[in-house]
């Protein structure tokens, strides 16, 4: 039960940082290149510009939780994100991320966790963001807000 608890804590400090657009690197499909009315030239690959905060976001976290895992989150510019937590327990997870007002919403596409189930969202309040520090609120789980600050790595 305690370790049950406390993965699900250290889970939750993943899940309230928490689509976006993802990056396709695939060439067209034969329909696309055939079909009557085809893409121009980079119109399927146009992303919204990021705004402030979002750009603020963008970059490596790290922050330690009272059980002791390390969990380091990465948010890139194309609006996906990475976050591999390690301690007693590790896991790692990917997928896309948005700011909706102040909620920082994350889509899982992956993740070794079996918590997380692919396609998950979570939303997190963006408590306070700044150069050096990211601190997210939200509800955990079985009810209790989890406050979770992080620090800049790059």
């Amino acid at each position: 039960m305690r370790t049950s608890l406390i993965t699900s804590s250290a889970l939750m400090t993943l899940i309230i940082l928490v689509a976006g657009c993802g990056k396709n690197d695939s060439p067209p499909s034969a329909d696309a290149q055939n079909s009557p009315n085809p893409p121009q030239s980079g119109e399927a690959n146009q992303v919204k510009p990021l705004s402030s905060v979002e750009s603020e976001l963008v970059g490596t976290w790290v922050t330690t939780t009272s059980q002791g895992l390390i969990d380091h989150m990465t948010f890139a510019a194309d609006r996906t994100f990475s976050d591999e937590v390690t301690g007693f327990t590790s896991f790692s997870s990917t997928g896309t991320w948005r700011i909706d007002n102040k909620d920082l919403v994350m889509i899982f596409k992956t993740s070794t966790a079996a918590m997380i189930g692919i396609g998950h969202e979570q939303r997190g309040q963006i408590v306070d963001l700044d150069n050096a520090t990211l601190v997210t609120e939200g509800a955990m789980p079985g009810g209790g807000q989890l406050k979770t600050t992080y620090q800049r790595v790059h």
